[in-house]
């Protein structure tokens, strides 16, 4: 079973606040695989953004970091 990425509470009382394309999607029976995708794109991004920094830093210039 793929985690939620999206899990996230917004309400005061602790209740997590159903996101209405995530119900629209689970309707269909495809919700785990709108998951499962999730992750796989931020670790495409995650990829991404680490090729990007070496990348920058081998030509010389410089990458702010958080």
């Amino acid at each position: 079973m793929a985690v939620n990425p999206h899990n996230r509470s917004q309400t005061s009382s602790g209740d997590e606040e159903e996101d209405p394309v995530e119900k629209m999607i689970s309707k269909t029976g495809c919700l785990e695989k709108h998951y499962s995708i999730q992750i796989i794109r931020s670790q495409e991004m995650t990829a991404c953004a680490t090729n990007f920094v070496w990348l920058i830093t081998k030509i010389g210039g410089s990458v702010r970091q958080k």
